[in-house]
């Protein structure tokens, strides 16, 4: 971990208040790069909070506070605007006879010591009743999207006025690649979604026990799929602080079941060395090398891999980069790393013959007009 990724993570530290105060004096450079890497990381907000707590001697050049001041005030807009959102679809959605919760998202921010800090993305609510059921009353009710068929685990709804996105999970996780893996992992969290409860803002959020299980499998999923940020290290380091012991008993011998140990041991010591995280609160043991493994694809492509070098490559050269990519992070989680490879075959081929008959389709329609 270079020395600027060490004054981002103290930066971090202060606006979690894990620790008391920001102990670098960065330079107007240093400044600089650490604004763009908590934007390219989607932590701008807890960054913020942190650098309100540096002394004056310590902070950025006046253009870049009062910029940064700025994005932070807008964060805490946005948070309130997602908050009003994701009661309304809790509303909506009751109100059509299905039981909902929030997944991640605001459920997330409500365990953050700062209100308002943490960077939306999106709102993600469960709805029992099974894909059909949830895909058919939606559609009666007129906001399911049209141009949306219904996933493997959510259906989107149309545009709200607010701009925010919606998904519609059926299921209450995106799962994991291993097929095996997978059913024990939706088992236990249809089980515990159950005792989901309402929040003051007027929305149910799950048990911590399900939120450990399910955003575990969720990281890993896209860490292996396109990557993660730093946003999604932060949201498991308050999920585990939010932990009593018997969630974390509950947790701990679900993790060789399911496939996760390695991944876990690579974010415990993410948790542990970044942000100061207990034993207590740990579900593995720290292991440098995966942890190493994992702070590298953090780095490299920022929050879920947007970022990464390969996403601005041609088509050959971006398989390449994908390929290796996959070797180099097989270690984190060997099972999920060839489920995942083998579900991106099944992609390609299942588009390739589509693409194909669209052009047909196309070059037909333009010899017609001939």
């Amino acid at each position: 971990m270079n020395n600027r990724y060490e004054q981002l993570f103290a930066l971090l530290r202060a606006g979690l208040k894990i620790d008391d105060a920001f102990a670098y004096t960065p330079s107007a450079e240093d400044w600089r790069w650490l604004h763009a890497e908590a934007g390219r990381q989607s932590v701008t907000g807890v960054a913020f909070a942190g650098l309100e707590r540096a002394n004056s001697s310590q902070k950025p050049p006046l253009d870049l506070l009062m910029r940064w001041a700025a994005e932070a005030q807008n964060i805490k807009r946005l948070n309130i605007a997602f908050d009003i959102e994701a009661k309304r679809m809790t509303e909506l959605i009751d109100g059509l006879g299905m039981r909902s919760t929030i997944l991640k998202g605001q459920g997330n921010a409500l365990m953050y010591p700062a209100e308002g800090v943490r960077t939306p993305g999106d709102i993600d609510i469960f709805a029992e009743g099974g894909k059909q059921i949830v895909a058919s009353k939606l559609n009666a009710a007129g906001i399911l999207a049209e141009q949306y068929t219904p996933a493997s685990h959510h259906v989107h709804i149309k545009p709200l006025k607010s701009g925010i996105s919606v998904e519609v999970h059926v299921l209450p996780s995106s799962g994991l690649f291993a097929p095996w893996h997978n059913k024990r992992l939706q088992k236990i969290l249809h089980e515990e979604i159950l005792r989901s409860e309402m929040c003051h803002k007027g929305f149910r959020v799950p048990s911590v026990k399900f939120n450990i299980l399910m955003q575990l499998a969720h990281l890993l999923h896209h860490c292996l799929s396109n990557g993660i940020g730093i946003r999604h290290i932060i949201d498991f380091y308050v999920l585990l602080r939010n932990a009593s012991s018997s969630d974390i008993a509950f947790v701990k011998p679900l993790l060789p079941k399911l496939g996760m140990c390695n991944f876990a041991k690579a974010l415990m010591w993410l948790l542990t060395s970044a942000f100061k995280l207990d034993d207590a609160h740990t579900i593995a043991s720290p292991d440098y090398r995966y942890g190493a493994l994992l702070m590298n694809v953090i780095a490299e492509g920022g929050n879920f891999g947007k970022f990464a070098r390969s996403e601005s490559l041609g088509f050959f050269k971006r398989m390449k980069c994908y390929i290796m990519r996959r070797i180099r992070q097989a270690p984190l989680a060997p099972a999920e790393t060839v489920g995942e490879a083998l579900e991106y075959i099944r992609l390609i081929l299942i588009t390739i013959p589509k693409r194909i008959s669209q052009r047909r389709l196309a070059l037909t329609n333009r010899n017609n007009k001939k």
